[in-house]
């Protein structure tokens, strides 16, 4: 597979039960990452809004506080109640409005990063590429997040399985080891070029061919259970309990271990609870007090990357269009080799102006 850029590499943030818990890096806990939604208002003057996303049985159910790296110093840990997190019952999902300074070492996923359910269907399915970046519990970093990337292909499409809430949802079967620490973690998808075996192998034009279908990164889902496995022990790999006197395990007794196969709610079920009526209704509550004070105070000027995609772009055109399947643009074409290998952003001659992945400078504090 190819190299993960950092960028991605900082996506991910650890969840602990309590802000003790977090300051010692204690074992206990999961993973989330930072979705970015921009303004309807005012996202051409850098303004949009930021969520902390992960699962509903890790912030709901014990582990509510955030520990987020920092540029220097140590991290910043935000001690968040547990009713302060919004969940959508049909999923075990949860996120919360957050700020971030520019000391944050995280790097927030743009909203059109989600796959969407058109996109999936379209463009990929089981066999493709993908890892999750999340907390590694055995060596996660006791004084900082140290995420690490877990491997692996798509077995299978969506179809309903049993979430931690009880609930019956559609979601993807993942060839990828996980373990405790990694559930809210951020699962991705990507096609390199080549990777496409449904053409013919020996084509007319090689080259037309790998570019028939194009690359992508896209993040395909959040990560939320395993499906567990029973293995039997023999005789000949004997066991003792840790703690206790117990015999030594023979013959025809199991233990529970993990199959391997991972769960994965898709992209488009975070954009549902992102997209819940208390939330929007939040956003534009916000929205109207930001208008009610550009009015009183003046307009601040453009943000120097509104300024630039709306030359490139057009004043129509959101950047999120750009990884449609449909969209054939000019603007992408003009983009830097570096930057379509690194993520699938937008750059000029000078270099990255406006980052996709990260949404770098786009949003001001909320």
């Amino acid at each position: 597979m190819p190299k993960i850029p950092s960028v991605i590499q900082n996506s991910a943030f650890y969840l602990f039960p309590t802000v003790q818990d977090a300051e010692h890096g204690s074992n206990f806990g999961g993973t989330g990452f930072i979705i970015a939604l921009p303004s309807k208002r005012h996202a051409k003057y850098g303004y949009g809004f930021l969520y902390a996303v992960t699962n509903w049985h890790v912030a709901c159910r014990g582990s509510p506080v955030i520990r987020l790296n920092t540029k220097s110093g140590p991290p910043d840990i935000f001690a968040i109640d547990v009713d302060k997190w919004v969940f959508d019952p049909r999923f075990d999902i949860a996120v919360l409005s957050i700020n971030l300074t520019d000391n944050h070492h995280i790097a927030p996923l743009h909203e059109w990063m989600l796959v969407t359910q058109d996109f999936a269907e379209e463009e990929f399915g089981p066999g493709d590429d993908v890892f999750m970046v999340g907390r590694f519990m055995d060596h996660a970093g006791k004084d900082r997040n140290h995420p690490a990337l877990r491997c692996g292909n798509i077995a299978m499409n969506p179809t309903p399985i049993i979430q931690e809430n009880g609930a019956k949802a559609d979601a993807y079967c993942i060839d990828l080891h996980s373990r405790s620490g990694y559930s809210g973690s951020p699962v991705f998808v990507y096609r390199t070029p080549g990777s496409y075996l449904v053409d013919d192998p020996r084509p007319p034009n090689a080259r037309e061919q790998v570019n028939k279908h194009r690359n992508f990164f896209k993040l395909l889902g959040i990560h939320f259970a395993q499906f567990p496995e029973m293995w039997e022990v023999t005789s000949i790999g004997k066991l003792r309990h840790e703690v206790s006197n117990e015999p030594l395990l023979t013959d025809g007794k199991y233990i529970r271990g993990l199959s391997g196969m991972t769960c994965v709610l898709p992209a488009w079920n975070i954009h549902d609870v992102l997209y819940m009526k208390q939330l929007q209704e939040d956003r534009a509550e916000k929205e109207e007090k930001r208008e009610a004070m550009f009015q009183r105070e003046g307009y601040p000027p453009l943000s120097q990357d509104a300024k630039w995609q709306t030359a490139m772009l057009g004043p129509r055109m959101h950047p999120s269009r750009l990884l449609s399947p449909r969209t054939k643009s000019a603007a992408w074409r003009r983009t830097s080799p570096s930057c379509r290998s690194c993520c699938g952003g937008l750059a000029n001659a000078g270099g990255h102006r406006w980052c996709v992945v990260a949404g770098r400078g786009l949003y001001r504090p909320q």
